[in-house]
């Protein structure tokens, strides 16, 4: 059986090995605090530095390795009481701040990459028309489920920007018209 091995205040641990050589606590202290020595005068590490343990750069992605929200981006807590985005901290951290108005869009599509050169600032507007959602998917269509092109004569945009194909909408049109038609006829 493994052990840590791990010498602190206490002395040597006898705890078996977790994650990364050590046991689970003295892995926890030192993702944390920066040391497995919890009796350190020198106190905390800044949260600067706490950041980076938990990234680990290969040489595309910088993969976030702490802990990820629903969506799948890396979260953390700088300081007690506060959390922030990782991917939006490293960007501060590297590049400066994120102009108002505009969010991250990460290049790579690997939502737990903290790599500042794979996040561009862009609008909201952007950042949902370049991925794989509902909005992105119907902007990506070049025809109506009919086979009629979306071109500029062929399609009726509306005032929140719903594409239609006009030459179903006049058939639709159509058949109604015939439709209600005969149904007067039959009344009459």
């Amino acid at each position: 059986m493994n052990a840590c091995g791990v010498i602190d205040a206490i002395g040597v641990c006898e705890r078996t090995i977790a994650y990364k050589g050590m046991c689970r606590t003295h892995y926890d202290r030192l993702r944390v605090f920066g040391r497995t020595d919890l009796h350190n005068p020198e106190g905390k590490i800044p949260p600067e530095q706490r950041f980076w343990l938990r990234v680990n750069k290969s040489e595309d992605c910088w993969n976030w390795t702490g802990s990820l929200n629903v969506g799948g981006y890396g979260h953390w807590q700088p300081t007690k009481g506060t959390t922030s985005m990782a991917h939006r901290y490293s960007y501060e951290q590297i590049v400066g701040p994120i102009p108002e108005g505009l969010v991250l869009d990460h290049l790579c599509r690997n939502r737990s990459c903290v790599n500042p050169e794979h996040l561009e600032p862009v609008t909201q507007r952007v950042n949902n028309l370049r991925g794989i959602g509902f909005a992105a998917t119907r902007a990506a269509q070049t025809h109506c489920k009919w086979g009629h092109e979306f071109t500029l004569e062929n399609t009726y945009v509306t005032k929140r920007n719903q594409r239609y194909c006009i030459a179903c909408r006049q058939a639709n049109s159509a058949r109604y018209r015939a439709a209600a038609r005969k149904a007067r006829a039959t009344n009459d």
